[in-house]
């Protein structure tokens, strides 16, 4: 699988971390470390052209000043596979750049993630995955019902990167965003 993402600054990673290890601590939820890295993701697929990509993202990187998130709360993905996470607050900008992403890559992405869709994408960072639980999820809610959940982070880059079997990749290539229009 490949995806687009956006790490989070230190400072915004180190609060993320502590709460991952609050919900390993207190409920023993541990899926989330199989991505040591706390991001936002922008596009996921199957497959992608990483050479028709890499053009369009140093593009959009070029045209952008780095920019800051804000999360508010914390919400839940319901399903099968439920999913714990921090809501980034959605902001006018925020949607035409991942709109502007999704249209871009989507010509050279096999098989998109389709819940990464402008009409679909609800930009988060991710607390539990993989092991979360109806039975844990009260525990999952109430360890972290005291943490700060509102946590900023600077967007500094764009990175493609790749994983398999629902491990930590590698990061195929990064792109820093310079200057022209974006959020402050």
């Amino acid at each position: 699988m490949f995806a687009i993402i956006s790490e989070l600054d230190e400072r915004a990673a180190v609060q993320v971390m502590h709460l991952w290890r609050r919900l390993n601590q207190s409920c023993g939820l541990e899926g989330i470390f199989n991505y040591p890295n706390p991001h936002f993701t922008w596009f996921a697929a199957e497959d992608i052209e990483i050479d028709r990509c890499s053009p369009i993202l140093e593009a959009i990187s070029r045209e952008m000043h780095p920019f800051t998130v804000h999360t508010a709360g914390v919400d839940v993905f319901e399903g099968d596979d439920p999913v714990l996470y921090l809501k980034i607050v959605n902001s006018p900008g925020l949607m035409v750049l991942h709109r502007n992403i999704w249209e871009q890559v989507l010509p050279y992405g096999k098989i998109p993630n389709e819940l990464y869709s402008p009409n679909l994408w609800i930009p988060h960072i991710t607390l539990s995955l993989r092991d979360l639980t109806e039975e844990n999820l009260p525990c999952a809610v109430q360890s972290i019902a005291n943490e700060t959940l509102e946590i900023e982070s600077e967007v500094t880059s764009f990175s493609l990167v790749k994983s398999e079997n629902q491990q930590t990749g590698e990061t195929v290539r990064v792109f820093t965003l310079e200057e022209g229009w974006g959020e402050s």
